[in-house]
């Protein structure tokens, strides 16, 4: 969510305070400032006198103030419209020291998955965390990987820019190197919970390439056409049902798993992910799949899907593709013709629902752009770019003006795209040097 201002701290305060999406302002307030008397009690284990639960409440409070997205209701607005310099400043201080109280009690452990995603507010909060907090016992881990660079947009994402993006400031990479031999061969053991012929063994290992992710899906498609059985208590190969493939080609592998799916799920699944990798039963409908819930079923208990407890929009059951490549080689699956006209079909369904926040405008902004709407796209882009710049998240909000400049060939736009953009970035430069001052 790289564009939605703050979207990995918001994502991290709900998760970890038991925000969900229909909680109003109030009821978020309580639950964020239990959060935080949580970590000031030390976890319950003493009690608090009245001027430290008063600056126990004014952190949350400040914490509360974390923009909530919506374009036109103030109800859900954040605290402040605009959170200037100095009010992002207190959000850090608020932020780090709420970590720092709780890891008094314990380790803290703070993981960011998909680093090259995290939009620049998340960015410069993780930075600035990792300053003031130094010498607490808090490990942040940020995962990142170069596997997705050319799959098709996420909903809620621009495209990137041509300058180069930097994840997280970080002390030490770890850089995963291929399975050696001997690892591969524990692992696949491990999959199979079985003994496995050293001919199967040697055959997976080979076409795995180290990789344990195409290990198991190897595993999965020898399963599913029957090229191995259990004979003599261990796991032998079938030479004949051999899939062809070629040494570590992972997108071949998940292709031949998709088409061992029975031909309408694979059909539900193929107008699912144009949906993006979470979708739901309401907007499947839309796009034809008269009762997705049988296909569903199989999905499931094939491995593909699970089932979200909550749901973005009421009265419909979420879901969410359990792999990045297996979305993005399945979206393939439907002719471009066919991908384009079930966009713009779940644009008009994501309207109907009512939702006006801006991740919701980031979402619907890709499928109209992806269904061949491209001035309506760039419409609800100039107007998302205008609520990140009222909360201070100036470089979201430029990428957001330059893609609406790229969409519209309306002279009007591209010149309010163009006076914007210049504007942003005399503020971000400016931004920058009293950050560096203030901060450090």
């Amino acid at each position: 969510r790289r564009d939605v201002p703050w979207a990995v701290v918001v994502e991290m305060i709900r998760s970890r305070a038991g925000v969900v999406v229909t909680d109003n302002a109030e009821l978020v307030r309580d639950k964020v400032r239990r959060m935080v008397l949580v970590a000031f009690s030390r976890f319950g284990r003493r009690r608090l006198g009245e001027v430290e639960q008063s600056e126990a409440w004014a952190v949350a409070d400040t914490i509360c103030a974390l923009p909530a997205f919506d374009l036109d209701d103030p109800s859900r607005r954040a605290l402040h419209d605009d959170l200037s310099e100095a009010g992002r400043l207190a959000l850090v201080h608020a932020l780090a020291t709420f970590f720092q109280r709780l890891a008094v009690s314990a380790p803290v452990l703070m993981l960011v998955r998909n680093a090259q995603y995290v939009d620049g507010a998340s960015n410069d909060f993780m930075r600035d965390l990792l300053v003031l907090v130094q010498g607490a016992p808090i490990l942040v881990v940020a995962t990142s990987s170069e596997l997705d660079r050319d799959e098709p947009l996420r909903p809620g994402l621009t495209r990137r820019s041509g300058t180069a993006e930097h994840p997280l400031d970080v002390y030490e990479h770890l850089h995963l190197e291929p399975l050696r031999p001997l690892a591969a061969d524990q692992l696949i053991r491990r999959l199979l919970a079985a003994p496995v012929n050293h001919k199967l063994l040697e055959w997976i290992r080979d076409h795995a390439a180290g990789n344990p992710f195409l290990a198991s899906e190897i595993i999965a498609v020898l399963s599913e056409r029957n090229a191995m059985r259990f004979e003599a208590s261990e796991w032998r190969i079938e030479r004949s049902r051999l899939p062809p493939l070629e040494r570590g080609d992972i997108e071949a592998v998940v292709r031949l798993l998709l088409l061992t799916l029975p031909s309408q799920v694979r059909e539900m699944l193929s107008m699912a992910v144009v949906i993006g990798r979470v979708f739901w039963d309401g907007a499947a409908r839309v796009l034809g799949v008269d009762d997705p819930d049988a296909s569903l079923a199989v999905l499931i208990e094939r491995g593909f899907v699970t089932r979200n407890a909550s749901s973005r929009y009421r009265d419909e059951t979420e879901y969410r593709l359990t792999s990045s490549l297996r979305w993005r080689v399945a979206y393939d699956l439907q002719p471009p013709a066919a991908r384009r006209a079930a966009h713009r079909k779940i644009a008009a369904w994501m309207m109907g629902k009512g939702r006006t926040d801006l991740e919701e405008s980031l979402a619907m902004a890709w499928h109209l752009e992806m269904g061949g709407q491209p001035a309506d796209a760039a419409t609800l882009l100039l107007r998302a770019a205008r609520a990140a710049r009222s909360v201070g998240a100036l470089e979201e909000a430029a990428r957001m003006y330059t893609r609406a400049h790229v969409l519209c060939d309306d002279p009007a736009v591209q010149d309010q795209a163009e006076i914007a953009l210049r504007t942003l970035q005399v503020r971000i430069s400016e931004r920058r040097r009293r950050r560096r001052e203030t901060l450090y």
